[in-house]
């Protein structure tokens, strides 16, 4: 996975724009490829499709989903609107989905397994992302599928169904 963030130089949005980044990552448990670009000039900004910065872009699709068939680039600020209010670094919530969209890929399905396996008492996992499912066995003496479907959910996944077997 790749995670791409543009900004012109001395963009006061950039650096809160790589921590908001950095907690999505942790926050969804995944690595990527960090790449800072520095956009420096109108043609740069055309030729790299950059809508302002700071712009955050996972596997090349911008984090806000409205803005991914604008194509106004310039040498601007940029601004995200959520709820009602503007700001300068897109929702927390936003790059997380980002991520989230982009883990479509086994090795994206085998970081979220490591996560897992680091739970203790979780002896085995298999996660599926086309079919939308993991499989996880455990030792219910030290966890519980609360514990765990509290985990999935703190992932940024939906637990439609439990099944004890």
């Amino acid at each position: 996975m790749k995670v791409e963030i543009l900004y012109f130089p001395g963009c006061p949005n950039h650096p809160p724009a790589v921590g908001a980044v950095l907690e999505a990552l942790q926050a969804e448990r995944v690595t990527a490829d960090l790449v800072e670009i520095e956009v420096k000039d109108a043609a740069a900004a055309h030729v790299a499709g950059f809508l302002g910065s700071p712009t955050i872009r996972i596997d090349g699709q911008d984090v806000e989903r409205s803005a991914r068939s604008v194509r106004a680039f310039g040498l601007s600020c940029r601004t995200y609107t959520d709820q009602g209010r503007r700001a300068g670094v897109p929702p927390l919530e936003w790059i997380r989905a980002g991520l989230r969209e982009a883990m479509t890929c086994a090795a994206c399905a085998r970081g979220l397994e490591a996560s897992f396996r680091k739970m203790a008492g979780v002896e085995k996992v298999a996660v599926d992302y086309k079919a939308g499912q993991a499989v996880i066995t455990f030792d219910p003496g030290k966890q519980s599928v609360d514990s765990i479907s509290k985990f999935v959910a703190d992932c940024g996944y939906e637990v439609k169904e439990t099944k004890v077997i």
